[in-house]
């Protein structure tokens, strides 16, 4: 067996099991209802698989003219016009220019063709069309071979748009969907057929005419397969032929209108719905330069593999049916590693493509760069493979975003830039078939398909490119976002980008999506009671924002309140001018951060980081040594690993230093320490903890200096660091977006809407009421106070309360705390729309998440919960899963339900408990959308410059998972401060929301730099005081244990002399 037969028979075995793979899972039983579901499903599959099979053999393998749009083409075409007619190269690239154009120009008028005769129709017609191609290819005239090609170029044009659409159609015709047979099932199946039928036909073509030495016998097989196609589309396919309207539906719509003519403008109308739709756009552009490549690599693979094999000395031709039927192997085995995702949606098939892309552009350059003809062909396999993905995944994306109404018409107009270029590029360079003739040389014929495949892997790069670039038209944005892995690099550029205009005029929309089909009666009930719940008009807004004014103006004139304004002893705030090397460590939440600011004076820095996860156990520690030692432990691997020039001789010295005065410190890195938990601060670096939130529950640390508590275990470790400044992340993030600010409007408030919520203002002194201790700058008459807003209305007087907000507190470490919080941040949303789903399942009557509820059940399938799901566990309903609910509207919520699967494991979910768990996320995002208004319109209230007229803009940096990837979050936020009395339209135009990038590092950086230029001259000199006292202290330690030791060699003398007298006395007597 030589090689091509062996890897031929090895793809096999591979496509076998994955056959086998994908269809060893049982069918489970199935209710009546289902039942006949699956046998529709299954009658319409095999009713267009069967017919589309015996239409596609003909350009499958047999004859494989060149307009088809599939990977490879047959060899049997070009070796009967060259060997059996006799043509000269001129006539037979002539013939092959003649099928490009032929289907350039079709594609004109395709689009109008099939929605004026029918789909079916069309359908039958191309099976009529593609015989008399494949018959007239027979001839020996010139002309009639002429006509054969322009019959061929019209039947591939039908071939891949009249079949497609008639499926899509008749698909959405029977209320199929996703979860009864998943479009892309269908299309996976068809890229499958077609690669099975045009390896077969390779293999059997071959054969023909080995057997019969007949280059035309393959032709002779391929013209039964036309009729057969034929007369089971005439018999199996429902007849859709429009009545009265060219934009008909996929129903039968019955009207006395008269039939339409055709008109021009309906193909501009398609033109122009390409052109607009920036994701058909994309598509159109993708495919374009992809399928080019492909036609460029159709053009020259046999001269590539004849090449290779000639220069290394093999006279013999290549085995091209082989080749092409392990072509068509590889191509059934990419399709079939395509369809091993569960559930389509948009995400999956964009990343398909995306990836087919990228691995095809790859496969195509390691193919030029080889010499050997194994590896090359291996190249070939692996691209191939990649088309076996792409084609699914780009009809599947096009069946997403193509009205049925139109879809011919944009079809149509989809491939025109495609066969244009095919068309130019065969005008342009006609050696790529033809270069394997005797009369090219080994050295020509090599540098022309090598030309040829770097043109193609230039466009497959270009369609990666395109589609790299699109990506975010075919994802749902939110979705993507939240999926994307955010690196910051370490560097030069600006700390965050000027907010887009919407907070100027903030445009209304619907909180809550239109859905595709109503729920049943119990579960819509069950549903609207639920939502109610969390209803929060603008009446309640107006009065939480006045009871927030109140207990506002009461923290800052005693302690004990609920919102404790706090303040912060940071008395100003960055230009952009600032410059120099700062450390900053963030603790708030289950991260530890440690990061390393160069700031740059241009308002731009460089930043460099390390993240580890808090271990739960240290969360609530016995001590707060336990913590802090980490703590102080993950600062030390920090600077060993990005600050070893500073770090190593500073610890050497330390270390090493008999005498007081046997070191000095060169550098003494100044910290911020971003701590996001209530503190009484009682100056810029001097703070003792109130007390624990965000899960950590440690006694221990409650009322001690948490400066000093980690100062004290980097001292044990004796670092060349000094904890500079006590951070609150809400006042980093108002210093992080002044520091980028372009200085004209100063930030007023910064704010957190993540794990956590919080802010921080600028207040006047004068309204500081109660005792300031420790020293501050007084000259600018202002302070940065931290609200502490996340416990407004600990008391409940306002703050709205369900019965799963109460169920939620008490489950928490910390009842009756933090009530605001509780409702607003994103740590403790997903949690209550857990509680909440959680009711609606255990009221039978909903059948929430059971069979029962859904009126058009998964055919095959079974909706079930399992034991293990988060849904059924404390806290383990991730807030993530709500950004996607927010995000995902199409009409089947198939993105949704696929991430309750694979998230929640709730097992095929109907499109009904998708709808309900949506609405729950959507009335529990809003409240907290809302009730975040109620504080920030509070703060710009009381700044007094919302009715200033000389403030243009009030600025607000945010920062947070919540408003920057939660959809519509910011809207939301918007939308209630316009019902906020003192606000309103006017005020609104004023507030400009932006994000502030890494408040909790580069604003703790900033802080660590006001405090050092706050530090008195003599302070350095203390810091070199302290560390000889450190230094005399430990030689005190050494001398003391020193002289103890002493003493007991001593003792242990005087015992041992005395032991040898009482025995020699012993002796003695």
């Amino acid at each position: 067996m030589n090689f091509y037969a062996k890897n031929l028979a090895l793809l096999c075995a591979l496509c076998a099991i994955l056959l086998y793979r994908r269809h060893r899972r049982p069918v489970p039983q199935l209710a009546p209802f289902d039942a006949a579901r699956l046998e529709t499903a299954r009658n319409f599959h095999w009713r267009f698989l069967v017919p589309y099979a015996l239409a596609s053999a003909p350009p499958g393998g047999f004859d494989k003219p060149s307009t088809d749009p599939k990977p490879f083409q047959g060899p049997h075409l070009f070796a009967l016009y060259r060997d059996d007619k006799q043509l000269p190269e001129q006539d037979i690239a002539l013939l092959y220019a003649i099928g490009f154009l032929s289907a350039a120009v079709s594609t004109i008028f395709a689009g109008q063709f099939i929605e004026f005769v029918g789909r079916r129709a069309a359908c039958s017609f191309c099976c009529c069309l593609n015989g008399f191609s494949t018959a007239l290819v027979l001839c020996r005239s010139m002309p009639i071979l002429m006509l054969g090609r322009v019959l061929g170029g019209m039947a591939t044009t039908l071939l891949f748009s009249a079949f497609e659409t008639w499926m899509i159609c008749e698909y959405h015709s029977l209320e199929l969907d996703e979860s009864t047979l998943p479009l892309k099932t269908v299309l996976e199946n068809m890229a499958l057929v077609n690669s099975a039928v045009a390896m077969l036909s390779g293999v059997a073509g071959d054969a023909l005419v080995g057997a019969s030495g007949m280059r035309g016998m393959p032709f002779y097989l391929a013209n039964l397969c036309c009729p057969m196609a034929q007369a089971l589309v005439l018999f199996l396919w429902r007849d859709d032929k429009p009545r009265g309207s060219l934009w008909f539906s996929c129903r039968h719509v019955k009207s006395s209108a008269p039939v339409v003519e055709w008109r021009w403008r309906n193909y501009q109308l398609g033109i122009k719905t390409v052109l607009t739709n920036k994701k058909i756009s994309a598509l159109t552009f993708g495919t374009c330069c992809f399928e080019g490549a492909m036609y460029l690599f159709i053009f020259f693979w046999t001269a590539a593999l004849t090449s290779v094999r000639l220069k290394a000395g093999v006279d013999e031709k290549p085995p091209l049916g082989l080749i092409f039927s392990s072509f068509m192997c590889a191509m059934m085995a990419g399709s079939l590693v395509s369809a091993t995702v569960k559930a389509p949606s948009r995400q999956s098939a964009t990343m398909d493509l995306y990836l087919a892309m990228v691995i095809g552009s790859g496969s195509l350059s390691c193919a030029v760069l080889f010499e050997d003809e194994r590896k090359v062909f291996w190249a070939f396999c692996v691209l191939e493979a990649t088309i076996g993905a792409y084609f699914p995944a780009m009809g599947f994306l096009k069946s997403e975003f193509v009205d049925d109404n139109m879809r011919g018409h944009v079809y149509g107009a989809l491939r025109l830039p495609l066969n244009l270029f095919v068309l130019m590029a065969h005008m342009l360079d006609r050696e790529g078939s033809l270069s394997s003739t005797a009369t090219t040389s080994s050295h020509a014929r090599d540098a022309t398909w090598r030309h040829g495949l770097l043109s193609a892997v230039v466009l497959a790069a270009a369609a990666t490119l395109i589609l790299g670039d699109a990506k975010l038209l075919l994802l749902q944005p939110a979705l993507f976002l939240l999926r994307a892995s955010h690196h910051l690099l370490a560097v030069s550029r600006s700390l965050s980008s000027e907010p887009a205009p919407v907070c100027l005029k903030p445009a209304f929309f619907a909180t809550v999506p239109p859905v595709s089909r109503p729920l049943t009666m119990a579960l819509a009930d069950e549903t609207t009671r639920v939502v109610a719940q969390f209803d929060f008009s603008d009446g309640d807004i107006n009065r939480h924002v006045g009871e927030f004014l109140h207990q506002m103006n009461d923290g800052l004139e005693r302690e004990d309140t609920s919102i404790s304004q706090i303040p912060t002893y940071v008395t100003g705030v960055p230009n952009g001018t600032e410059k120099g090397l700062y450390l900053a460590v963030d603790l708030g939440g289950t991260n530890f951060r440690v990061c390393s600011i160069t700031l740059n004076g241009d308002t731009t820095f460089n930043l460099t980081y390390n993240k580890v996860a808090i271990p739960k156990q240290l969360m609530v520690a016995d001590t707060a040594r336990e913590l802090f030692a980490f703590l102080a432990k993950q600062i030390e691997l920090f600077l060993r690993e990005h600050h070893a020039e500073h770090f190593e001789s500073h610890v050497r010295r330390r270390n090493t230093s008999s005498t007081p005065l046997g070191y000095r410190d060169e550098h003494i890195f100044r910290l911020g320490f971003t701590f996001s938990f209530p503190v009484k601060q009682l100056g810029i670096n001097k703070g003792r903890l109130i007390r624990w939130t965000k899960g950590f529950d440690i006694p221990d640390a409650v009322g001690k200096d948490v400066c000093a508590l980690l100062q004290q275990e980097i001292d044990l470790l004796r670092l060349p660091v000094k904890v500079a400044a006590l951070v609150n992340d809400t006042v980093g993030t108002l210093m992080a977006r002044s520091y980028t600010s372009d200085g004209k409007h100063r930030s007023i408030l910064g704010g957190i809407f993540g794990t956590g919520t919080n802010g921080a203002y600028i207040e006047k002194t004068s309204n500081i009421k109660k005792r300031i201790e420790g020293e501050y700058d007084k000259s600018t008459g202002e302070m940065v106070v931290n609200t502490e807003w996340g416990s407004f209305d600990n008391q409940l007087n306002v703050l709205p309360t369900t019965p799963w907000d109460r169920t939620l507190d008490n489950q928490s470490v910390n009842p009756g705390f933090q009530m605001f919080e509780k409702r607003v941040s994103g740590m403790f949303l997903g949690e209550i729309v857990r509680l909440a789903v959680l009711d609606m399942m255990k009221n039978e009557a909903t059948s929430l998440f059971r069979d029962l509820n859904s009126s058009f059940n998964d055919w095959g399938t079974t909706t079930s919960i399992s034991p293990q799901s988060g849904m059924l566990k404390p806290w383990g309903l991730d807030s993530a899963i709500m950004s996607v609910a927010a995000s995902d509207n199409s009409p089947e919520l198939s993105t949704l339900r696929q991430e309750l699967e694979n998230v929640l494991q709730v097992y095929n979910p109907s499109l009904e408990d998708a709808q309900a768990f949506k609405a729950v996320c959507n009335a529990v995002a809003r409240r907290a959308a809302r009730l975040s208004a109620v504080a920030i319109g509070a703060v710009a209230l009381k700044s007094g410059k919302v009715d200033d007229p000389n403030e243009e803009v009030l600025d607000i940096g945010v920062d947070g998972s919540l408003v920057e990837h939660y959809p519509f979050f910011r809207d939301m936020i918007y939308e209630a401060l316009l019902a906020v009395d003192g606000i309103g339209p006017q005020g609104v135009k004023k507030i400009r929301i932006g994000i502030a990038k890494d408040g909790s590092g580069v604003g703790a950086a900033l802080i660590a730099l006001v405090a050092q230029r706050m530090e008195k001259p003599g302070d350095f000199l203390a810091d070199l005081r302290m560390d000889i006292r450190r230094s005399m202290d430990a030689m005190a330690q050494a001398e003391e244990e020193s002289r103890l030791s002493r003493m007991t060699y001593l003792a242990a003398g005087i015992l041992g002399f005395a032991a040898v007298a009482a025995i020699w006395w012993n002796r003695q007597r």
